[in-house]
């Protein structure tokens, strides 16, 4: 599976929930099945940054929806973009599990746009 391109537009402060679904190559109608596969996605300031700028995994809640529809939600909650100081990045989501197997789906930039309304 050849990974999709998306370019992400995030707002500083605000929670989003987007979802992606993936489906079998040569088959539009036909959802790849995650079922016990884990997810996860970082966004880095360039694609040879050292360090995350936001880290979403299957385990710390910042995507769900693996299973056989084929969907991937990426959750991004205020907090985690509230004090973020970054405007710009690129980001990769990937799929993994089942024997060893790993899935980039989806990758992209991505751009925050920074908040005005807030507590001071």
């Amino acid at each position: 599976m050849r990974a999709g391109k998306y370019n992400l537009y995030l707002e500083q402060g605000v929670s989003l929930r987007k979802e992606f679904r993936c489906l079998v190559t040569g088959d539009p109608d036909v959802a790849v099945d995650f079922t016990g596969y884990s997810a996860r996605m970082q966004v880095r300031e360039t694609y040879d940054s050292t360090d995350a700028l936001l880290d979403l995994t299957t385990e710390n809640g910042g995507i769900e929806a693996l299973d056989a529809t084929g969907v991937v939600a990426i959750v991004v909650t205020a907090e985690m973009t509230e004090g973020a100081a970054w405007r710009r990045g690129v980001y990769d989501i990937e799929v993994y599990g089942n024997g060893g197997v790993v899935m980039r789906i989806l990758q992209g930039s991505v751009r925050l746009s920074p908040e005005v309304t807030r507590d001071d």
